[in-house]
């Protein structure tokens, strides 16, 4: 019997790039939800930190 095992390999980014005014949070988090239900689109990243009060 074969014993499979799968990895999985992902980017980090080494430079963060802060997002440091809502408003430009808001229209970053609208693109990536526009990226994300696009069918053609399998994976969506970036390099970006955001304030987690900006998240919600």
């Amino acid at each position: 019997m074969l014993n499979r095992t799968f990895s999985n390999c992902s980017y980090k980014p080494q430079n963060l790039i802060d997002i440091t005014e809502e408003d430009k949070a808001k229209s970053l988090l609208k693109l990536i939800d526009a990226l994300e239900d696009n069918d053609d689109v399998q994976t969506v990243s970036g390099n970006y930190d955001i304030p987690e009060k900006w998240l919600g």
